[in-house]
């Protein structure tokens, strides 16, 4: 089955980068909006939302940290969990 968790078309909002962790955790880039919002796949609900600070066009995790890219910078955001 498939089912929709979050729908950003309403309000214009597109999606640049996805990435995922070791607990499925789904971050999502949101472009210029400059920030990531977090979503937990199993229970259908939104996490968290970070403020990145600039555009945040591409997105990778690695070992606790997510690495947003966007403009002319790279930003490390270490996680908790």
């Amino acid at each position: 089955d498939s089912w929709t968790l979050v729908d950003f078309s309403p309000s214009g909002v597109e999606p640049k980068g996805v990435a995922f962790d070791e607990k499925g955790r789904l971050f999502i880039a949101l472009g210029n909006l400059d920030e990531v919002r977090v979503f937990d796949l199993d229970l259908g609900i939104e996490l968290a939302r970070y403020d990145v600070g600039s555009e945040a066009e591409s997105i990778s995790y690695w070992d606790g940290s997510l690495y947003i890219g966007g403009g002319e910078r790279i930003k490390r955001l270490h996680l908790r969990d």
